[in-house]
């Protein structure tokens, strides 16, 4: 059963017709009882008016006086007889009296009610009483007084056909009703299913609406994972701008060491150093595009020796600048962030700083209440009203430099990724830009 309004319509059903069967049972018992408890109670009233009507002489004969009884009892009803108790002697009868007898006769004063419809012999109720006689002795008597059953049976077949028109018509409506409660509670489920077939037909991003708790973590964990799909495919475009736009600084630098005449000797060295740091941004930027979270288990990096590595890469790209970049970095100076991470956002920030400084660039190091990274230029600066539009991707405030415009974009998701802020604004010592990182 791979319907779940079939599991539960059936799983009702067998419910119902087991609850109906237990019911039914019971009811008919307690019917059953209570108008065998009825019948009892007619058979010992006509008991007692048989009593009153019987008198004893002095000899031990007995006298019952009829014309008394059927003042009291209808002729009809009256189905009785008197023996001496162990004796099959009839001292008096009245009518039919059946052959349901007790196995054991009843003590003076006691009761024995029987009952044998089903082998038709009906109803019975045998009473033991003692008379006293004038001469101070007691004569005991039994007085059976017994019923064809007619009534009681016909009373209750008429009970058990009405219970089981009423139960069947309780079934049908408690079925109806389940029914009913199971469209009502699947209600949710169909329109999961309406949203997923909109998601896939008509480019809707997410589910919309609000659902029963029950499915509110499987439809949260479903929005999760289209929204993290979204965001694979956007950081996989975003993986060869970055690409592209991250080796260009070592491939210039090769050149730059190919086109120098002399210091031939240290070409292979410097050449070597760039080709590491190109196979080390392919491997990061293979490793961010498939990567999404960030490792709880990140090493600190030893900030002071990438800013340099990163500083000496780029006095060769822009060598003809004579480029001066200073560095205040302690070598203390730790800081919890992947490695591939830092050297892509500190390479970017700094290689703009020195493509649009006039000569110098600083890098320092803040401690306050945290680690604060600033990289200045002596450069014409960003406008502060152009500081958020600098950050968007592709966009190039100063289009005579070459560049793709997406190097500050970059470090600035970077930086959000880590829980950092950036800051852009005018350096106070050399009017250029200055960008501020806070860890």
């Amino acid at each position: 059963m791979r319907s779940l309004k079939s599991r539960f319509t059936r799983g009702a059903l067998v419910l119902f017709v087991v609850f109906a069967l237990v019911l039914s049972l019971l009811i008919d018992q307690l019917f059953r009882k209570t108008l065998l408890e009825s019948e009892e109670t007619h058979l010992r009233a006509i008991t007692y008016s048989v009593i009153s009507s019987v008198s004893v002489e002095d000899d031990g004969s007995v006298f019952v006086n009829n014309d008394e009884i059927y003042q009291a009892v209808d002729p009809l009803d009256l189905n009785a007889e008197l023996t001496p108790p162990s004796s099959k002697e009839k001292l008096w009868q009245a009518g039919k009296v059946n052959n349901l007898r007790p196995i054991k006769e009843p003590e003076v004063g006691q009761w024995t009610f029987l009952e044998d419809t089903s082998n038709g012999n009906g109803l019975s109720l045998t009473f033991k009483f003692s008379w006293e006689l004038q001469n101070s002795s007691t004569q005991q008597f039994l007085l059976r007084v017994s019923d064809p059953g007619e009534n009681y049976k016909k009373s209750l077949s008429e009970f058990r056909r009405v219970l089981w028109i009423w139960l069947t018509l309780g079934f049908v409506t408690l079925l109806l009703l389940q029914w009913l409660l199971v469209e009502w509670s699947l209600t949710p489920l169909k329109e999961v299913a309406e949203e997923v077939e909109a998601i896939e037909k008509s480019g809707q991003k997410e589910f919309r609406k609000i659902y029963p708790k029950e499915l509110m973590p499987l439809v949260s964990n479903i929005n999760s994972l289209l929204q993290f799909e979204r965001k694979q495919k956007s950081r996989y475009r975003q993986t060869l701008d970055n690409l592209a736009h991250a080796l260009k600084t070592p491939l210039t630098a090769i050149k730059n060491v190919l086109d120098m005449k002399g210091q031939q000797e240290s070409q292979p060295q410097e050449i070597a150093e760039q080709v590491k740091r190109i196979q080390q941004i392919v491997d990061y930027q293979i490793g961010k595009a498939s990567v999404t979270q960030s490792s709880p288990f990140i090493r600190s990096l030893p900030t002071a020796l990438l800013v340099g590595q990163i500083k000496r890469s780029l006095q060769k790209v822009y060598a003809d600048k004579n480029l001066i970049i200073s560095t205040e970095v302690p070598e203390e100076l730790l800081l919890k962030m992947d490695e591939g991470d830092f050297t892509e956002m500190i390479g970017n920030l700094m290689e703009n700083a020195a493509k649009y400084c006039n000569s110098k660039v600083t890098v320092t190091f803040r401690n306050k209440q945290s680690p604060i990274l600033i990289i200045e230029d002596d450069g014409e600066g960003i406008p502060e009203h152009l500081s958020l539009t600098a950050i968007q991707r592709g966009v190039r405030l100063d289009e005579r430099a070459e560049g793709t415009g997406i190097g500050l974009s970059v470090a600035y998701e970077i930086l959000s990724s880590c829980g950092g802020q950036m800051h852009i604004g005018t350096s106070e010592t050399l009017g250029g830009t200055k960008i501020s990182l806070s860890f």
